[in-house]
């Protein structure tokens, strides 16, 4: 799940370097707002079957604690 969320973040750093994103934003919802969020766990292939909810919801938990930390601040790795 690690793994994804820090690869999910990356994707976010990425788009805020692009413009895509304000670099304030601090929740995954409020990703939404400037881009389809769930794609980026199709971006990094987090699996996305009937099965797999539970850890779709993991990473997605772990992606806004890690925007609400203001880890997309840092250009280190985003297990902060």
């Amino acid at each position: 799940m690690r793994q994804y969320a820090e690869a999910i973040i990356a994707l976010v750093r990425a788009d805020i370097r692009d413009g895509r994103i304000p670099p304030d934003v601090r929740s995954f919802s409020d990703l939404h707002a400037y881009v389809d969020a769930n794609e980026y766990a199709d971006d990094v292939g987090v699996p996305q079957s009937a099965g797999d909810y539970d850890l779709v919801n993991a990473v997605e938990s772990r992606v806004d604690e890690m925007l609400a930390a203001g880890s997309v601040d840092r250009s280190g790795p985003a297990d902060e």
